[in-house]
């Protein structure tokens, strides 16, 4: 699964600074979608809690 994001070991320094570069942005968009999850679960919990709702669990 993850040999498709291996840089060879003969890869010149461009080639690996690009790869860096291009791993920094995957890391950015996870953790930006991480963010939205966790606003969107925190709305439900808050919706449910509001209406009187039984408590969503956080586990």
């Amino acid at each position: 699964m993850f040999d498709i994001l291996a840089v060879g070991p003969d890869a010149d320094e461009a080639v690996l600074s690009g790869r860096m570069a291009e791993l920094e942005r995957v890391k950015a968009r996870a953790a930006a979608e991480q963010a939205r999850i966790a606003a969107a679960l925190e709305a439900r919990r808050v919706a449910a809690a509001a209406a009187g709702g039984p408590r969503v669990s956080r586990a």
